[in-house]
């Protein structure tokens, strides 16, 4: 749990108290871009092998909470408002680009894989 929270920070540091404009400057920078993935990765690995540990099937859990929120924020009352703009005009479903179980069933058997 630790790890989730260390790497998130480290994460959130990039980020803290920047301007839409800073953002969107470092994140052309292909070098901190490649950092950005890099914390990413890291924070996932360390979510994944928590919820491995512990039993949590992902897939699930983050269908169930898409889900919910799609009931707390539809976006015939969402649209329009800047409150929950990530849940605006988008499906739940449709949030991901990809296909959340396979990229969790590869990742988590790579996890697997390094721990035993």
């Amino acid at each position: 749990m630790i790890g989730i929270s260390t790497k998130a920070s480290e994460l959130l540091q990039i980020f803290r108290f920047k301007r839409e404009d800073e953002i969107r400057e470092i994140m052309a920078d292909t070098a901190r871009r490649r950092d950005i993935g890099e914390e990413l990765a890291d924070v996932l690995y360390f979510l994944l092998m928590f919820a491995q540990m512990n039993g949590f099937d992902l897939s699930y859990e983050l269908e169930k909470k898409l889900e919910k929120n799609s009931k707390r924020y539809p976006v015939e009352k969402a649209k329009g408002s800047n409150k929950k703009k990530t849940m605006k005009n988008r499906s739940p479903l449709r949030f991901f680009n990809f296909s959340v179980s396979v990229l969790l069933n590869q990742f988590i058997f790579i996890v697997q894989a390094c721990i035993f």
